[in-house]
């Protein structure tokens, strides 16, 4: 499944999960047209919502995107896996 809006932004791949009774959805984003998009993984619920960036790597940034899906990673951990991949 490909979305993409008028700036660029395309929703690469999306998964949900529920986590003691809350609802979470994740997206996995392309941000910017081009030759070397950045991609981002959103993770959001009813009361909050985070965005974090992993790079120009496609296939890299699906694998963490899988790997934050198969774990249930909640919006406030998702800044750490971001700082944790960063380093």
């Amino acid at each position: 499944m490909k979305y993409r809006d008028k700036k660029g932004i395309a929703a690469i791949k999306r998964a949900s999960a529920n986590i003691e009774g809350m609802n979470f959805e994740y997206t996995l984003l392309s941000l910017g047209c081009g030759f070397r998009p950045v991609y981002a993984i959103e993770v959001k619920n009813t009361d909050e919502s985070r965005l974090s960036f992993f790079g120009t790597d496609k296939k890299r940034a699906t694998e963490i995107f899988n790997s934050v899906v198969e774990n249930m990673v909640t919006p406030c951990t998702l800044e750490d896996i971001a700082e944790d991949m960063a380093k």
